[in-house]
């Protein structure tokens, strides 16, 4: 009974937090400037560290739509600059975890399309073949995951994957394959 209690609050809570990610904001008559730099001045780069600090603390603190809107904007912002990685990285999995597998998957190819000497590389990667599991891009996730558990570093990430790909191939009613992994 307490375990049903516990999830039904769960997915309250998730449903909530889902509502207001999606909230649209009420427009207003001028939309702001939004200034597209590649932080290359030290001005630039203290406030795209300023930015990133503060969403850290929003993480921190649980305060996902804050979290949510600083990385959109350092994205917005800053889209060469090698510190958006991380808010390429956190937006995918903030998406992946909502369930949104498209722009989760946006995002993480993102990182991987244009920060490939980033730390979140390899996540990534492992974003990008879970992603594809759920859009059924079966042979794409299967090539995705592998390539991750190549460059994975932990051995729970590698377990991680390797759950991942027997789930792929599980959907694929390959349940040989997916019990070995």
């Amino acid at each position: 009974m307490t375990l049903g209690i516990n999830r039904f609050f769960t997915m309250a809570a998730a449903a909530a937090l889902l509502l207001a990610a999606c909230a649209t904001p009420v427009k207003t008559t001028k939309e702001p400037e939004i200034t597209l730099m590649r932080a290359t001045t030290a001005a630039d780069k203290a406030v795209l560290d300023e930015m990133l600090e503060k969403a850290r603390r929003a993480a921190e603190e649980f305060d996902l739509q804050k979290e949510l809107s600083i990385h959109r904007e350092i994205v917005k912002r800053f889209p060469d600059s090698e510190k958006s990685a991380v808010s390429h990285y956190r937006l995918g999995q903030h998406y992946l975890n909502l369930r949104y597998y498209k722009p989760a998957l946006k995002s993480f190819k993102k990182v991987t399309d244009s920060f490939p000497g980033s730390r979140y590389y390899a996540d990534s990667v492992a974003g990008i073949g879970i992603c594809r599991v759920y859009l059924k891009e079966y042979g794409k996730a299967d090539a995705a995951l592998r390539k991750a558990l190549q460059i994975s570093e932990s051995d729970e990430q590698r377990s991680k994957l390797f759950y991942h790909l027997g789930e792929n191939y599980y959907l694929q009613d390959r349940y040989g394959e997916a019990v070995e992994q």
